[in-house]
């Protein structure tokens, strides 16, 4: 099953900084963790850069909430995250979200 996690900007967030300037670093590199793992599916935002969209494949909702509760950005109050069970209707799965060999 699938669940999203939306991000948007949280209390720590600097107001008026880029997201590519935020202390972003630690989540970035929990969700690479993540989908070595094959949890994560695909992770997209918007084009100002303050919504976060992260779509992972688990077998629980518990399970999901303990992915969003353990991700730094969280506890550092950089980002708030919404969670929502999510419905992929086509082209996106686990198997199909994996890089291709060229």
């Amino acid at each position: 099953m699938e669940y999203a996690i939306i991000y948007t900007p949280g209390p720590a967030w600097i107001a008026g900084t880029p997201a590519d300037q935020q202390a972003l670093g630690p989540h970035n590199e929990y969700l690479q963790t993540l989908r070595a793992a094959n949890k994560l599916l695909q992770v997209s935002y918007s084009s100002d850069g303050t919504t976060e969209v992260a779509v992972f494949e688990v077998n629980s909702e518990a399970e999901a909430g303990q992915l969003l509760a353990m991700d730094p950005a969280i506890g550092a109050t950089i980002l708030n995250a919404e969670l929502r069970q999510w419905n992929i209707v086509f082209g996106l799965s686990a198997a199909a979200s994996l890089p291709k060999p060229l």
